[in-house]
Parts: C-alpha cells; structure tokens; sequence
C-alpha cells in the first residue's frame, strides 16, 4: 500500500482486513470463523508495509466481513446486473470482486456513512492492489451502483435510500 501510515485507522483498517481476509476465504486458506476470529487476530498483532491493525475497528471489521462473506451471493446478483453484456463476476479479479463486494454491502446496510467516504476508502484500497484500469472500472461500476442506490447526484452528494427501497430491505444485526 502507497497511502502514508497516518491515514489508516479504525474503519479503514477494518475495510483493509475485510479486502484481504475474504480474499483469502476465496482461495481457500480460511473458512468463515477463522476469518471472523482468527483473521482479526492475526492482523491486530500484525503490519503491513508499515501499517499496524492494532487499532483496528474490530466491532466493524466483524459485520463487515461476516456480511460480505453471509450475503455474497445477493451482493455478486446486484453487482453482475451493472456488468457489460456479456460480463460475469467469476470474470473480475478476486480483490476487484471483494472490493465491489464490501462497498456494496456498506452501501446497502451503512446509511450513516457518506456515500463518497465509502467510495473514496475502496478505491484507496483499490489503488493498492489493483491496476490503473481496474481502479477506473471500480470507480465507474461503485458511481453506477451509487446513483442508483443513493440518489448520487453530480455534486456528489448523496442521500440514504429510503427505507422502502430494495438497498434497505435487509435488516440484520450491526455489531
């Protein structure tokens, strides 16, 4: 990661782990209570280029990850109808899925958090670990989502869909 040290914090570390942890419930190293166990615990006592997870959100990295992961199937439908003809989510890198994935899941669930912060903290991920061309694709697939589910206007200000909207339909638990 480019991004200096200073900027990383609560949330934004959650947002990090989550990226990796469900990355690496893809490829097959940890199941989904490892991830929401000890994946935490692994990153709270570790660093990554110089970042430190010790003060890591860890109330929001547990319902993120574990809804992400609980949810991926719903989140990959709404995710795949914003794709090109043609187009299918085993056809996106697994960061760039995970990246979508997570954004998407604040998007529905988070109606405290600004629309552009969430956008803005999965493209800084994004930069991270992917290529310029697949940081333009998630900006521009995360807009799409976003104006729809949000009212996004140009201005980039946003509005919480209403509660009888499809994106709130889901009530579960927040830690």
């Amino acid at each position: 990661m480019s991004a200096s040290a200073n900027a990383y914090h609560g949330r934004r570390l959650a947002r990090l782990a989550a990226v990796q942890g469900l990355y690496a419930c893809s490829v097959g190293h940890i199941s989904r209570d490892d991830l929401l166990d000890k994946h935490r615990l692994y990153w709270q006592s570790h660093e990554m280029d110089g970042l430190s997870f010790e003060n890591m959100d860890q109330d929001f990295f547990r319902s993120l990850a574990g809804g992400v992961y609980d949810h991926s199937s719903d989140l990959n439908t709404h995710i795949a109808a914003h794709l090109a003809p043609g187009w299918k989510m085993d056809r996106l890198e697994l960061v760039v899925a995970h990246i979508l994935r997570c954004a998407l899941w604040e998007l529905q669930e988070l109606d405290d958090v600004p629309t552009r912060t969430i956008l803005n903290e999965y493209l800084e991920i994004a930069h991270g670990f992917c290529s310029p061309q697949n940081v333009s694709f998630i900006n521009g697939l995360l807009d799409q989502i976003a104006r729809e589910m949000r009212k996004l206007d140009d201005n980039n200000k946003s509005e919480p869909a209403p509660k009888d909207h499809p994106a709130s339909s889901r009530n579960h638990e927040r830690a």
